[in-house]
């Protein structure tokens, strides 16, 4: 059988186009070694130049820019808006197409842009007041996204909640009084920061704390995911609670930033927590560096020779263990109505957001591939959103094996038939749907696989010699890894079906090795049984 998939997968690789993988930015982690006794070497300094001077001082303005309220007049270009919309085609009001005060630059192009005769979403809202109720008609592009959206013409209904526009105050001599203890006028204030800029102190940053920097450093990253802001988050909120978040960023040493994580250790935060920490925390230090506000990177050390790494390894099951689960959801009353999703993530490999995504539109039956270029996510408050798969990488095509084939195909046979079609962010149609019609999100499954893992540990209290590992879509998809690793599958075209942009990951974190596994192989490379006995000698004569 796994000679069978393998064929079947290698075929439609080959057959599909492997589209090369453009590097991007990870959140992968860079570190060097730990130092004891660490002396900062003098960092040679480039000429300062008039237009550094201008820019830091532009920059330092920027940051002391306000956010003032307008009541007193329309909404122009370079506002920001607050407004509730609701959208909807033909009178039909559609998910994704509405919001509750959201807050929009005008002019940013963030929205549905000019099509024909028919005028770009924010500039309808430019002329209105704060209070207005009023429709706008916007087409979308022939080559919008979801076909099924394409030069349609959408109304939406907008309320106006509010506008505010952003102020940079001018560099003055009454500004420098205010802001700078040694300068007095605009002319002292430029040397002041020539010389600052000359020593490689940051004027304005240098004597920030750690919090203030990570807010500085959060604040600038935007278009991040979902789960990257919530991390982002939660490392503020922690170093907020830490006397580290209060000390003075350029009094930092890589012997004080050690100790803080060796204290967070003590206190109780595993290998995976500090990792998150230092994920986020670093690159914020690196900013100051390469901003001159610092000398050096204090974070710049290997997280493993500072802590030991306690956090669990990765499990892949084992053929029994499969068995034993797959059978046990596929005869359960109660849980066999998931099986079918169970057979598509175990048979593929895809990460339970991308499963989460597909969408009709991404299955092709005939070429018995499915197309892999985004995932769903829901914010915790509700919102869903379409977004891009974890690496450019992950834009990929997998083959359907025999089973992942009549997988879909009972998942579409047996899928409500809803009257109105969920869109979100462009997309409708998805695969997956909850028993309020609205498309399944990794939640869902994680919840209907730890149910089903109750009550199989219920059912059986007594299996010491037949345990499961703690199951999750995660472990499913080490799994299918592994499996195609075993079958014989090369490690490039095992890193694109998996969505890999980086080949040591496939090689590093998903594969897993046994003794069971080795002597398999060293019986078929070194095969002592098979070989003929020698022949007797003949006598002589």
């Amino acid at each position: 059988m796994k000679k069978k998939i393998l064929a079947l997968t290698l075929s439609v690789l080959m057959a599909a186009s492997l589209a090369g993988c453009s590097k991007e930015l990870s959140n992968e982690y860079i570190t060097v070694k730990q130092y004891e006794g660490l002396e900062v070497p003098k960092v040679e300094q480039s000429e300062v130049t008039d237009e550094s001077v201008e820019s830091t001082i532009n920059s330092t303005l920027s940051s002391k820019s306000t956010s003032e309220e307008i009541k007193d007049r329309a909404a122009k270009e370079g506002d920001t808006v607050n407004i509730d919309y609701k959208g909807s085609v033909d009178g039909v009001e559609f998910e994704g197409g509405s919001a509750t005060g959201a807050s929009l630059e005008l002019g940013s192009n963030s929205f549905i842009g000019a099509n024909g005769d028919y005028k770009g979403f924010e500039e309808q809202i430019v002329g209105h007041k704060i209070g207005e109720k009023f429709d706008i008609e916007v087409k979308f592009p022939s080559d919008y996204k979801n076909t099924e959206m394409a030069d349609k013409v959408a109304v939406f209904n907008i309320t106006l909640n509010g506008i505010s526009v952003v102020t940079v105050p001018e560099l003055t001599d009454d500004w420098v009084k205010e802001n700078s203890e040694e300068s007095k006028t605009v002319e002292e204030y430029k040397k002041e920061i020539q010389k600052q800029l000359d020593d490689g102190i940051d004027y304005a940053a240098g004597k920030i704390n750690v919090i203030q920097l990570l807010e500085r450093y959060i604040s600038i990253k935007q278009g991040v995911r979902y789960n990257t802001k919530v991390g982002y988050n939660f490392v503020l909120n922690l170093v907020k609670k830490e006397d580290f978040g209060y000390r003075s960023i350029r009094d930092i040493k890589v012997s004080d930033a050690q100790k803080w994580i060796v204290k967070l250790h003590e206190d109780g935060k595993g290998y995976s927590t500090l990792t998150s920490v230092r994920g986020v925390v670093k690159p914020a230090f690196q900013m100051a560096y390469n901003e001159d506000v610092i000398r050096r990177n204090p974070f710049d050390f290997k997280l493993i020779d500072v802590v030991s790494n306690d956090s669990q390894k990765r499990i892949a099951m084992t053929e029994e263990q499969q068995k034993l689960w797959m059978d046990f959801i596929r005869t359960d009353k109660t849980y066999c109505k998931y099986y079918d999703e169970f057979v598509v993530l175990l048979g593929t490999g895809m990460r339970v957001s991308e499963f989460c995504g597909l969408t009709k539109a991404d299955l092709d039956f005939a070429g018995r591939k499915i197309r892999v270029d985004h995932q769903l996510v829901r914010e915790r408050g509700g919102k869903y959103y379409v977004e891009k798969t974890k690496t450019e990488c992950g834009c990929r095509y997998i083959p359907m094996t025999d089973e992942v084939y009549r997988s879909l195909q009972n998942i579409l046979s047996l899928r409500k038939r809803v009257k109105t079609e969920t869109i979100i962010d462009g997309y409708s149609g998805f695969l997956l749907l909850d028993k309020n019609d609205s498309p399944k999100v990794a939640l869902h499954i994680e919840n209907e696989m730890r149910w089903a893992m109750k009550k199989y540990q219920k059912l059986h209290p007594d299996k010491p010699d037949a345990p499961l590992p703690h199951i999750t879509p995660h472990v499913f998809r080490h799994t299918f890894c592994t499996n195609m690793a075993n079958a014989g599958m090369d490690i490039k075209t095992l890193q694109y079906v998996m969505g890999h942009s980086d080949v040591g990951v496939t090689l590093n974190v998903y594969t897993h090795a046994s003794y069971d596994r080795a002597a398999e192989q060293m019986a078929k490379i070194i095969d002592f049984k098979g070989l003929a006995a020698p022949e007797p000698q003949r006598k002589s004569g």
